[in-house]
């Protein structure tokens, strides 16, 4: 034993056997950096007993170690009644893991405004998730004030929502200056909004830097279009070895690009698994073209549970090929209902083979107003048999701008019975100029 820690060990021994508070503190804290927990714990407990306000937090603080947690709030509790800031910030942690938010907050508030910064920084975060957004940014301002916490990553997101870009700004970099991964990260993302590419990289550098996710996988994000392929990817790759999915996902795109087809697909398995809805359906393709058709069906299935649009409309595309058309036609819909075009067409070809042309009809006119050439030519067709010429020329219309081969005869021949010779030559033209040999005798017929 040390002769100095043994003289004043024995100093703190008679010192506590008289009944001095601080010696029975100071001799725990002799005791517990010895690791003599026990003897360390009676001595805290004399301390304690005695009033010491430090021997009551270090007594908490052990008793926390040990997993006594009823006995550790009891002693934090009375640190903070004797004014011990740690202790009243404990205190609150320890309320608050019980779900006594409001004891939680009301501690955090003695805490702070005995200048503790971790605990105006706590209570902001309960304030800000209570609403009191306007208490949350004082709060966090007192902890910013006071060092290096996340408080002024959370400052900046607050005055960020309020439209402060400024202010936000300086906040993020108070953070990043302080080494705080998520300021570094925000304060890239703000910086890439404002268009300062060159500044959101080297921001978004130093988060990665410092083991951030979203930091790595936004760098790739910059990298890839300047042409550094080779620096996304590695970046991509960090961020997908630190569970990012997005990070997987475009590490498979890249993967492909460069024709490294199984460990794009090992990339997009891994995005699968953490739920990526478009990792999914990009493994899905994959599986598809190694002709895995049930594991395709399975992977499209899941996209489509995710809300993937693409994986709906495949997953229909496989069920119909099967011959499965309830369940196609199930799966159409869904991709229709979000926005899909294709599926739409297709869903309208399901419904007039089973008889529902009013279905179909509306099915189509989705597709339409998508855009979709073949779903405008149905359209006309479904219109011109129910005698709404109008829309049907209408609809051959938009068919025929689009490309459609088969609009050009249809419309034309609308055209021609409307007594509109110029235009069904011309409409009989592109249909001509696009293959269509009936456009071709249909031309040579009206211009006879």
């Amino acid at each position: 034993m040390n002769t100095a820690a043994s003289g004043g060990e024995a100093t703190y021994r008679v010192a506590d056997d008289q009944g001095d508070a601080r010696a029975a503190y100071d001799l725990g804290t002799l005791l517990e950096q010895r690791d003599d927990l026990t003897e360390a714990e009676a001595a805290y407990r004399r301390a304690d007993e005695r009033g010491d306000v430090d021997g009551a937090f270090s007594l908490g603080y052990l008793l926390q170690q040990k997993g006594d947690i009823e006995g550790a709030e009891a002693a934090y509790r009375r640190a903070d009644e004797r004014g011990h800031a740690q202790g009243a910030m404990n205190f609150g942690v320890l309320l608050k893991l019980k779900g006594n938010i409001e004891g939680a907050e009301a501690a955090y508030r003695r805490a702070d405004e005995r200048g503790h910064a971790g605990a105006a920084f706590n209570l902001g975060i309960l304030l800000e998730q209570k609403g009191d957004i306007e208490g949350a940014e004082a709060a966090y301002r007192r902890a910013d004030e006071r060092g290096p916490t996340g408080a002024a990553s959370n400052l900046g997101i607050l005055l960020q929502q309020k439209g402060d870009l400024e202010g936000a700004e300086a906040a993020y970099r108070r953070a990043d200056e302080r080494g705080d991964v998520d300021g570094a990260f925000s304060l890239g993302y703000l910086l890439q909004q404002k268009g300062d590419i060159e500044g959101a990289e080297a921001a978004y550098r130093r988060a990665d830097e410092r083991g951030h996710a979203g930091g790595a996988f936004s760098l790739g994000y910059l990298l890839y279009p300047k042409g550094d392929l080779e620096g996304a990817e590695a970046a991509y790759r960090r961020a997908d070895e630190r569970g990012h999915a997005s990070g997987a996902f475009n590490l498979g795109v890249l993967l492909i690009q460069k024709g490294e087809t199984d460990g794009a697909e090992a990339a997009y398995r891994r995005a699968d698994e953490r739920g990526h809805a478009g990792g999914t359906f990009n493994l899905g393709n994959l599986l598809k073209l190694k002709g895995d058709i049930e594991g395709a069906a399975a992977a499209y299935r899941r996209a489509d549970g995710r809300g993937d649009v693409g994986g709906a409309f495949n997953l229909g595309i496989l069920l119909q090929r099967r011959g499965d058309t309830e369940g196609a036609e199930i799966a159409y819909r869904r991709a229709d209902e979000r926005g899909h075009a294709g599926a739409a067409f297709n869903l309208g070809i399901l419904l007039k083979q089973k008889g529902d042309i009013d279905g179909a009809e509306a099915a189509y006119r989705h597709a339409d107003e998508r855009g979709h050439a073949g779903a405008a030519f149905n359209l006309g067709i479904l219109l011109e048999q129910k005698g709404d010429i109008e829309g049907a020329e209408a609809a051959y219309r938009h068919a025929d701008e689009r490309g459609d081969v088969g609009a050009g005869l249809n419309l034309g021949t609308l055209l021609k019975q409307n007594g509109d010779l110029e235009g069904a030559e011309a409409a009989y033209r592109r249909g001509d100029e696009r293959g269509d040999i009936k456009a071709t005798v249909a031309l040579g017929i009206c211009c006879m």
